[in-house]
């Protein structure tokens, strides 16, 4: 009977980061808004995501259908955004004592409407609380009309506005594609399994998949 001379030993080794678990049940919510200046956020509960979304927003809409599950409710939820440069504001109704506010990059500028005011004079108060404070790289315009333009001096800036209800804010066309807000969320966070989107044409759809 032969005799093993020597034995050789091999130890095997994974050098790969595994994906961890619990990414394959969490959802992406990518979507068009300026409510906050990062690419992405996370969010553990609804309470968090209605603070920064009012109702009428898809995004809103759809992280309560998410959150609103019950054995497969996920246990946080991201949520991205693509690149909107423009912002238009009005002043729907103006009334005695109503308190008007633009927040901008998490700064409020409000203004106290007084008796006999029009829709401009009130534009041009938030106006001039903004030039009070102004944000670097933050262009605010006042048409002189009762509407205004808020925008980033350079175009693909991280930036934010919202308003209280008594302001009214339109978001321009946004500056880049479906796709490439993807890229970018997935550059900022890639920890994710299940991609939601607020578009619905064939074409779009298809580009992100």
């Amino acid at each position: 009977m032969s005799e093993i001379d020597s034995i050789i030993q091999i130890t095997i080794t994974r050098e790969t980061t595994t994906v961890a678990t619990a990414s394959f049940n969490i959802p992406l919510i990518l979507a068009d808004f300026t409510n906050f200046s990062e690419r992405t956020r996370s969010y553990t509960d609804f309470d968090a995501i209605a603070a920064d979304f009012n109702s009428s927003s898809n995004v809103y809409k759809m992280a309560q259908r998410l959150f609103g599950q019950d054995a497969a409710r996920p246990p946080s939820v991201v949520i991205g955004r693509r690149q909107i440069d423009s912002v238009d504001g009005s002043i729907p109704v103006v009334a005695t004592g109503r308190v008007y506010t633009v927040t901008i990059n998490g700064t409020p500028y409000s203004y106290t409407a007084a008796g006999g005011n029009t829709a401009t004079q009130v534009a041009t108060g938030i106006k001039t609380q903004y030039n009070l404070a102004p944000k670097a790289g933050i262009t605010f315009t006042d048409n002189l009309d009762g509407t205004f333009n808020v925008s980033p001096a350079v175009e693909g800036a991280n930036w934010s506005i919202t308003s209280n209800t008594n302001v009214a804010l339109v978001n321009d066309t946004p500056t880049e594609s479906w796709s490439d807000a993807l890229d970018a969320v997935i550059d900022d966070n890639n920890e994710w399994y299940a991609l939601t989107a607020e578009v619905h044409t064939k074409d779009e759809q298809l580009e992100l998949a």
